[in-house]
């Protein structure tokens, strides 16, 4: 029997690589069983879907099409129809049966009696399968448990519990009683097994180090019958009992002894190798360079060609090595905060808690935005298409006096990765800073609302941003370019509002005062270290 597991992408055109691999090799396996299994992200016909859109395109008949071509048939089952649920409710609620068991004629003819099984969902939002392959005799073997608690016996009734809602549930989808049940057990269900795993962290730390304690040795016996109790005296007894494991026999038939040096084989200045068994001398045959007997031994780090071990070299050799983000520049930079960086790459990569994923169904009680109240949160509706956040980006880019196109979450992303992310400067420094600040702020409010119940209008969320951009920029040290100059700075860099042409120039000294020729508002104000503005009164 041949199992084939099955991902089919979400994108209907990139599925087509699924279909495509089935009609190619199909013929290959009609004289053996064949199983494709897994989540195929297609469904065969109307009824396979519960909610959502009704529409039935073109793109999904392919999955029945292609079955037929390759005379395969869907594995009888029990258990769950819908194997997946996008974790929403009421009227956004969606069910599907995207997860197939399939087989050939061969398999069907061979195993009469075999069904699959979707259980109810768990942890992900898809139902796992089991292929029962004969009725009758399927016996599973049964689980060895070394201890049953009573917090253990609680997350089995609670998820007994779920599973009967679920069953409920995909019987009759549209049933609002049945959602809320559903989703009231699932949370149920994921509170024990958090006080389930904090019961066992605490069990298990006291069993290892009660094993630790317990599972010493004590003496090693030698050849001889010796009883050796000292821990130095057995670890050489050890060493010499293993030495003798690891290919004593040609070691012993080289003439080498086991502690022997380099030395030992050196001789007039050249390699001196004698009574070498055949399995070495191949080796030692290889050997091409002199031997410098003249110099002091040295050790060389062949992970760089400095010959010298440096911990970045040593990551680089272990580690798995992938294409570089085209996003790292805008986002990891000389100069960047820790924090405001972290949580932007989280959003560039589309991994922030959003109300949109599956998980989040479980903690909150809506998936609309918290900061609107009007859509659905997502990376994309956040940042920036929802109208809170909208105001607060508008106002941010306003301050800077930059040029942000209105476009998609990642499409501005990679605007700005082009434009800014390989360059150098107060423009690039300002770009960046502006965009991981105002995401960092934005998150922090929504997450404020969604767990505090604290809320903050746009105007005040906007000003706190502009402060910490302030911050930021007080610490640059580089020359503000030519474009800044005679533009209104001043409420962004210092604070204050200065109604002159500023003239920005870079002394020795650490400290200078703003100055303003011909106004009443002259003097005062402390600008950035290393710093000092003279402006001339505007005409």
């Amino acid at each position: 029997m041949t199992i084939s597991f099955i991902y089919g992408s979400n994108i209907p055109s990139a599925r087509q690589e699924v279909w495509d691999y089935v009609r190619r090799y199909y013929g290959e396996f009609q004289a053996r069983s064949w199983i494709l299994m897994g989540d195929f992200n297609a469904t065969m016909k109307v009824t396979d879907s519960a909610g959502g859109d009704k529409h039935w395109s073109r793109s999904k008949e392919e999955f029945g099409q292609c079955l037929n071509q390759a005379e395969l048939h869907s594995v009888p089952y029990k258990g769950i129809k819908y194997t997946w649920h996008n974790g929403q409710e009421m009227d956004n609620m969606i069910l599907k049966k995207l997860d197939w068991v399939i087989g050939n004629v061969t398999f069907a003819e061979k195993w009469t009696e075999a069904f699959a099984q979707f259980l109810p969902r768990s942890a992900s939002d898809h139902s796992s399968m089991l292929l029962h392959l004969n009725q009758g005799q399927f016996q599973p073997r049964p689980r060895f448990r070394f201890l049953i608690s009573h917090i253990t016996r609680r997350v089995a009734e609670a998820k007994n519990s779920w599973d009967r809602a679920q069953e409920k549930l995909d019987r009759n989808p549209m049933s609002v009683a049945f959602q809320l049940a559903e989703k009231k057990l699932a949370k149920d269900y994921q509170i024990l097994c958090k006080d389930e795993e904090s019961f066992y962290k605490q069990f298990f730390h006291k069993t290892v180090m009660h094993r630790k304690l317990r599972n010493r040795i004590i003496s090693l016996t030698d050849d001889e019958g010796n009883e050796i109790l000292g821990k130095k005296e057995m670890g050489e007894l050890a060493a010499e009992h293993f030495k003798g494991l690891l290919n004593g026999r040609t070691m012993a038939l080289s003439g080498i002894n086991w502690n022997a040096a380099v030395a030992s084989i050196i001789r007039g200045g050249d390699w001196h190798f004698s009574n070498m068994p055949p399995e070495i001398s191949q080796v030692l045959n290889n050997i091409t360079f002199k031997p410098k007997i003249h110099e002091n031994d040295s050790i060389v780090w062949k992970g760089h060609a400095s010959g010298k071990f440096s911990v970045d070299s040593a990551w680089n050799l272990v580690r798995k090595k992938k294409p570089l983000n085209p996003l790292h520049g805008l986002i990891w930079y000389t100069g960047n905060v820790p924090r405001y960086a972290m949580n932007l790459w989280l959003a560039s990569l589309g991994r922030l808690s959003t109300m949109d994923r599956p998980h989040m169904a479980k903690v909150a009680d809506t998936n609309q935005c918290s900061l609107c109240g009007v859509a659905l949160e997502s990376h994309s509706h956040l940042f920036f298409q929802c109208s809170y956040s909208a105001r607060v980006w508008k106002t941010i880019t306003g301050h800077t006096t930059m040029y942000w196109p209105n476009l998609h979450w990642e499409h501005l992303l990679n605007w700005a990765a082009i434009q800014f992310s390989k360059r150098k400067g107060f423009t690039s420094i300002l770009m960046r800073h502006s965009v991981a600040i105002a995401v960092y702020f934005i998150w922090t409010e929504r997450n404020c609302r969604v767990f505090q119940g604290d809320q903050k209008p746009a105007s005040v969320l906007a000003h706190e941003a502009i402060m910490q951009l302030r911050l930021l920029l007080m610490n640059y040290k580089g020359a503000i370019p030519e474009a800044f100059r005679g533009l209104n700075l001043g409420s962004l860099l210092w604070g204050c509002d200065l109604q002159a042409q500023l003239v920005f120039r870079w002394p020795s000294g650490l400290w200078a005062s703003l100055g303003q020729e011909g106004s009443s508002r002259a003097g005062a104000a402390v600008v950035g270290r290393g710093l000092e503005a003279s402006s001339r009164a505007a005409s």
